[in-house]
């Protein structure tokens, strides 16, 4: 049974939607604009980035001054309790609206899966929901710092310190902000993903044949010795002992 009922957009500034209600779910996200959307009396603001999930039979209606603009679908069922509305914000790299866009795509294309596509893909866009729901909001530059530390996991060149020199705030103060919102400093935040990573890698060690100087080097580490203590003490074994646990003492 298809869940998705209809995708489509306003492409144009809209300054005003009057109240409606649905009789199915509706996703609206909001591409372009500030305004403010009500539902049943109750109003909170929309920007560029806002996902909002309205349950059946709430009436609602939209406005901006300046004109927005969005997309949005009707669907059966959400996959996440939702009494009378939900309300996220997508990532500064719009993970949520790439999802979104290319299901538009697919539901209007119909190729001969199209059906298939858009619900696996919406599948997807409800654990997005489910993760941004969750986080409380990051600042800006906490979330590009964390991007940018997964982007070099790999990298031994890699300096935190420098990364963090490139924000417009005093070092010190930055760290205090991210570890406030992470609850670790920016460097352990680093350690503890690189960690997660050579622990995948140890674990696929048998499938892939990769050494453990290789798979320090995967996670960032010139020096073999220094990753080995890394582990140690993030793990309470070595990389060695560490995987003879996984494969059962072999």
């Amino acid at each position: 049974m298809d869940n998705i009922t209809y995708i489509n957009g306003l492409f144009c500034d809209t300054y005003r939607v009057e109240p409606h209600l649905h009789k199915t779910y509706e996703l609206v996200y909001y591409t372009q604009g500030n305004g403010h959307v009500r539902f049943d009396g109750v109003e909170e603001s929309f920007s560029p980035g806002t996902v909002t999930l309205i349950a059946p039979g709430v009436r609602h209606t939209d406005f901006s001054a300046t004109g927005f603009r969005n997309l949005h679908l009707n669907l059966l069922r959400p996959g996440i309790p939702v009494d009378r509305y939900l309300i996220a914000q997508d990532s500064d790299r719009r993970d949520i609206y790439s999802i979104l866009l290319q299901m538009h795509n697919e539901y209007h294309l119909k190729r001969s899966n199209w059906r298939e596509l858009v619900n696996c893909l919406y599948d997807v866009l409800l654990q997005y929901l489910l993760a941004f729901g969750k986080a409380s909001p990051k600042s800006p530059y906490v979330e590009q710092l964390m991007h940018d530390m997964i982007d070099n996991l790999s990298n031994p060149f890699y300096q935190v310190g420098q990364a963090i020199a490139a924000f417009p705030f005093n070092p010190n103060y930055f760290r205090q902000i991210f570890q406030k919102e992470m609850g670790c400093t920016p460097s352990q935040y680093l350690i503890g993903k690189r960690m997660e990573y050579a622990k995948e890698l140890i674990r696929a060690k048998g499938l892939s044949g990769y050494s453990f100087q290789q798979i320090a080097l995967l996670c960032g580490y010139n020096d073999s010795y220094f990753f080995s203590r890394t582990f140690k003490k993030h793990t309470g074994l070595s990389p060695r002992s560490w995987y003879r646990q996984q494969v059962g003492g072999r």
